[in-house]
């Protein structure tokens, strides 16, 4: 009887007792990421857009450069630039990965999103429709470039955890 009754009152206590909880890491806002020198284009009379940028932030020891040359737009006189899907893009550290899309619509009208990922923590900042240019270079819509005009300089500071 003795045993039943320090059986019972063992776990009494253990229903009472805190209980112990792991910690969980918190998750923290990054540090923003910085853009220099972004430079986005379809190239005059063809299907063919390029991007440049260099990157910084607080996790990388030095600037990285990131490029990606070539992709197809589409066809020649689209007012939109080509899509950089994961791993078309490319960064000279490959911790960092990144995106780019424009809906693609005649109107010329449309904002991108633009994706920078470092060590797993994506950022997105959305390039507002202002900061692309259509300029017409003749009486064909196919002759017209496309290109941002915006500021080379800027931060993504929305990140989705």
């Amino acid at each position: 009887m003795k045993s039943f009754t320090s059986t019972i009152l063992l776990l009494a206590g253990l229903t009472t007792a805190n209980p112990i909880t792991q910690s969980q890491p918190r998750q923290t806002t990054p540090s923003p990421y910085q853009i220099s020198t972004f430079y986005a284009s379809r190239t005059h009379n063809s299907y063919s857009c390029n991007y440049e940028f260099t990157l910084t932030s607080s996790t990388l020891p030095t600037p990285i450069t990131c490029s990606a040359r070539g992709l197809d737009s589409g066809f020649t006189g689209s007012p939109w630039l080509a899509s950089v899907y994961p791993g078309t893009g490319n960064c000279n550290d490959t911790r960092v990965t990144w995106e780019f899309y424009q809906p693609k619509r005649f109107d010329g009208e449309t904002p991108a999103d633009f994706y920078v990922t470092i060590d797993g923590v994506k950022g997105k900042y959305v390039i507002p429709k202002e900061d692309f240019t259509l300029t017409p270079n003749g009486p064909s819509p196919f002759d017209d470039d496309f290109y941002y005009s915006g500021p080379q300089e800027f931060e993504v500071v929305d990140f989705d955890f």
